[in-house]
């Protein structure tokens, strides 16, 4: 669970706040990691509301929009699932 009690997950890296683009200090850590190579990739992810919703567990980010520029993605909706 990331400091805004919303477990992301993404990728199976649920130390990721997309919202900050943020990660454990550690570089050591394989989200730390995945994070940085976006980073110095020049890409950016979009997605920063949870995707995911089930019962009664927290919602979670398992959807991401990766692109090379960060203005490519003007507007985004989510809606419930079908």
């Amino acid at each position: 669970m990331n400091m805004f009690g919303v477990r992301e997950g993404d990728f199976n890296y649920p130390e990721i706040n997309w919202r900050l683009g943020a990660s454990p200090p550690d570089m050591r850590n394989p989200a730390t990691r995945f994070l940085e190579t976006l980073h110095d990739a020049y890409l950016h992810q979009h997605v920063v509301l949870p995707t995911h919703y089930r019962g009664a567990e927290n919602p979670n980010i398992l959807d991401l929009i990766i692109t090379n520029e960060e203005g490519m993605i003007s507007q985004m909706v989510f809606s419930a699932p079908i």
